[in-house]
């Protein structure tokens, strides 16, 4: 979408906005996600078991491992937990402004169809299992899916609602 004109919203760009916004969603510390609390931001990208080996070279690591043994240093590895980094607030912003379309724009079993999809296609980029869940075929959820976007494209346009 280019700069901003509320009648440039298309159904596309709706699909578009709910898979970023459940990408976003799926970024969230655990404790914002269910909690809606922001506080406890992690401090670094990699969170460490208490045990696990913080080695400086090739040498340290060729010493550690002859002592413990591979599979205790994979274990010890293993206990590795990578977190992402969140999101930034104008992300923060959008995934909102995006989760909010569905609530107002349409009934229940869209509303939900249409969260669904996107939650869906965020984490796997396919839409098959959402399809045989619903008892659709795949081009049978996709038209769906695309009249979904389009009742909230022309609902935001008429609303006047500017994308940000």
């Amino acid at each position: 979408m280019s700069v901003g004109r509320w009648d440039e919203w298309t159904g596309q760009e709706v699909k578009s906005r709910m898979i970023m916004a459940m990408r976003t969603l799926e970024r969230l510390p655990d404790r914002a996600k269910h909690k809606r609390l922001v506080a406890n931001w992690p401090d670094s990208t990699f969170a460490h078991d208490a045990k696990a080996l913080l080695l400086d070279s090739r040498y340290e690591e060729n010493i550690v491992r002859h002592e413990l043994g591979d599979d205790e240093l994979n274990a010890r590895y293993s206990n590795r937990v990578h977190r992402r980094t969140p999101p930034h607030p104008i992300e923060i912003a959008k995934m909102e402004e995006a989760l909010r379309w569905p609530v107002d724009y349409l009934d229940q079993e869209d509303c939900r169809i249409m969260n669904r999809w996107a939650d869906e296609v965020s984490k796997t980029g396919r839409s098959q299992q959402i399809a045989g869940e619903l008892g659709l075929g795949k081009s049978g959820l996709n038209k769906r899916i695309i009249r979904i976007a389009s009742v909230i494209a022309v609902r935001l346009r008429a609303d006047k609602v500017l994308p940000r």
